[in-house]
């Protein structure tokens, strides 16, 4: 599957994409770790506190493996660690969130914004 990916990823599309989810993933870094180069890894976490631990971590691994990192829902988080862009759950957050800031923001079928890397 991953060398099928890495196929789709010289089209220009991302390879895989990863969701890290509370409930049903276990070990996400060790799933992000078996992604091939250019997949991208959203993090979700319910809470504040472990998802900046999962994020700070996710993105350590993604700069040696050369994932893209999104966060779900936190754009202070995102300017905090550097993250590569934000994912919103439903487009009318985004203006809840985002106010006169601006973050590389994405859907999950098309980006919006240019990544800026």
């Amino acid at each position: 599957m991953a060398r099928a990916a890495t196929r789709l990823g010289q089209n220009g599309l991302l390879p895989l994409m990863l969701m890290t989810d509370d409930a049903r993933l276990d070990d996400p870094l060790m799933s992000a770790a078996n992604l091939p180069r250019g997949s991208m890894v959203i993090v979700r976490a319910r809470g504040a506190v472990p998802r900046e631990i999962l994020a700070k971590a996710m993105l350590k691994l993604a700069r040696r493996k050369g994932l893209v990192i999104l966060i779900a829902a936190d754009p202070l988080l995102v300017a905090r660690i550097g993250a590569d862009g934000i994912i919103f759950p439903k487009p009318v957050q985004k203006r809840r969130f985002i106010g006169a800031r601006t973050f590389p923001t994405y859907s999950l079928l098309a980006r919006h914004t240019p990544c800026g890397r």
